[in-house]
């Protein structure tokens, strides 16, 4: 009914918020991946989508079907840490595809905010090397501090006449005073062996199965409704959230 239609809609609209995108951002791609990794009722957007179509606020999209049996999957704990493990000390590694890695393997970043990110949302205090994604810092342990003090040391060998306004991007694109594209980075990252929405999948879950929804939202930029969603699907209740607050 159309309840149900309701739900399928807001239900998407907040899957592409999680994953850093709006609806003009959705392609054929998202739609196929939507169809495979899905909540319950995931085919309750068809008429939603078509509806967008409609107004002109998507292109021409094939809605698919997913097989009988087939539902969402993430990937393993022990998987996630070994990717994470090869990120934080491997030799030689791009420090580029080391610090964004990571950013989805161990905080569940969408590349369309790694790409963005600037180096003022980097702060030194009382030693410590923080990062403001969400409302609140997140405390950066060794040796990933290091890792992204490498990146930092970029910007300053950088000429005065390459940087553009006050906030240098963290990931500098090819294109003097724009940042990395996100599709770029993904790319990157699949040479790399470190599919981006799997592991961010992945550590959404693990970070809601391991604190409040409130405090995943308020670290890691994520909707209130998104963190809530994920602390149902993994079991987690608020009930503790002023304990770990």
């Amino acid at each position: 009914g159309r309840k149900q239609r309701l739900k399928g809609a807001d239900a998407f609209l907040g899957w592409l918020e999680g994953d850093g995108r709006t609806l003009a951002d959705c392609t054929q791609a998202v739609v196929e991946r939507w169809a495979a990794t899905g909540p319950p009722g995931w085919s309750r957007v068809r008429p939603f989508i078509a509806w967008a179509h409609q107004q002109g606020l998507v292109g021409s999209l094939e809605f698919p079907t997913r097989p009988a049996g087939v539902s969402p999957s993430l990937i393993g704990t022990e998987e996630r840490w070994a990717i994470a493990r090869r990120l934080l000390h491997e030799a030689d590694l791009d420090p580029v595809i080391r610090v964004a890695g990571l950013l989805v393997v161990l905080y569940a970043q969408p590349l369309a905010r790694i790409a963005r990110l600037r180096t003022d949302q980097i702060h030194t205090n009382d030693g410590h090397t923080e990062l403001l994604i969400g409302a609140s810092p997140i405390r950066i342990p060794s040796p990933l501090d290091e890792h992204i003090g490498e990146l930092m040391q970029r910007h300053v060998a950088r000429t005065v006449s390459e940087m553009t306004g006050d906030e240098p991007w963290l990931f500098p694109g090819a294109m003097a005073g724009r940042p990395i594209h996100a599709n770029t980075l993904a790319t990157r990252l699949v040479d790399a062996g470190v599919p981006s929405t799997a592991h961010r999948q992945a550590a959404l879950a693990h970070l809601a199965a391991s604190m409040p929804a409130a405090i995943v939202a308020d670290l890691l930029g994520v909707s209130i409704r998104t963190a809530i969603r994920w602390a149902a699907l993994t079991g987690r209740s608020w009930a503790d959230y002023t304990a770990h607050r």
